[in-house]
């Protein structure tokens, strides 16, 4: 085992207890999420956005609102939840995308929740795409406060040791 192995290894070990107590307190997104176009720091919490059927097929309208609620001053980092296979567009924008079947729905909805430690879950309806202004909306009202104070700065901290990891 090389040097670079062993110190890799070693901080690896400490900062895994860290990385579990930050994740139990919440927010952030987890290492290694994509965060799609328009990246947002690590330290945004996760939105989970359930596209229900028919909603998944006007990629550009939810891409667009999605977008515009990240851009408005208020930060965070969505995964896509889609009831039908038409995952192409929303990978090419560079967000993480799940595939949910219509009859384990919740449960799907629920893991993605504990996966990616996700502040919230906002469902779109096809109702929803109406109004853009709306949808926009409901995105950012689902966003907690980006956490400050002593939490943060470990949890930035911890993000920069693993950034530093080959």
């Amino acid at each position: 085992m090389t040097a670079l192995a062993v110190v890799r290894a070693q901080v690896g070990r400490a900062l895994d207890p860290v990385v579990a107590a930050l994740a139990r307190l919440g927010g952030g997104a987890p290492p290694g999420l994509r965060r799609g176009a328009g990246a947002a720091p690590a330290d945004v919490p996760v939105v989970v956005v359930h596209l229900r059927a028919g909603v998944e097929e006007d990629a550009d309208g939810v891409l667009a609102a999605v977008t515009a609620a990240r851009r408005a001053g208020e930060t965070f980092t969505p995964v896509l939840l889609l009831e039908r296979p038409v995952l192409a567009p929303y990978r090419r924008a560079g967000y993480a995308v799940e595939l949910v079947g219509p009859p384990g729905v919740a449960a799907a909805r629920e893991e993605a929740v504990r996966t990616y430690a996700a502040a919230a879950v906002v469902e779109v309806s096809p109702r929803d795409l109406e109004s853009s202004a709306h949808l926009v909306e409901r995105l950012l009202d689902a966003v907690p406060p980006v956490p400050s104070g002593p939490v943060a700065a470990v949890r930035r901290a911890a993000r920069a040791v693993e950034r530093l990891l080959p």
